[in-house]
C-alpha cells in the first residue's frame, strides 16, 4: 500500500466517492462500517489541510475547504437524532 507522505496527496474526488457509497448504505439502512468513517475523515483532513503550508494566502481557501467538507460534506452524513459517521456500530 502506498502512503502519503504530505498533506493533499489525496483527492477530494475520494471524498465524493465516499460520500456516495454512504448515501447507499445509508438507503438500504446498512451500519457504515468504523473502516469507512475511518477513511471519509482521513481524506477530509488531508483535504482540509493542505491548504496549512504556512502559506497566509491560502487561508482562504482553508475556509473554503472547512465549509464545503467539514459544514457541507459531513451533513450528508448525519440524520437528524445522531451523526452516521461517529455513531458506534
Amino acid at each position: 500500500m502506498t502512503k502519503c507522505n504530505h498533506a493533499g496527496e489525496v483527492p477530494e474526488k475520494i471524498l465524493d466517492i465516499l460520500e456516495k457509497i454512504g448515501h447507499i448504505d445509508s438507503n438500504q439502512e446498512l451500519p457504515i462500517p468504523n473502516s469507512m468513517k475511518k477513511a471519509y475523515c482521513g481524506v477530509a483532513l488531508d483535504c482540509t489541510a493542505k491548504y496549512l503550508a504556512g502559506d497566509p494566502n491560502t487561508y482562504a481557501k482553508f475556509l473554503e475547504a472547512v465549509d464545503r467538507i467539514w459544514r457541507g460534506g459531513f451533513k450528508i452524513w448525519k440524520n437528524p437524532r445522531r451523526p452516521i459517521w461517529f455513531a458506534s456500530n
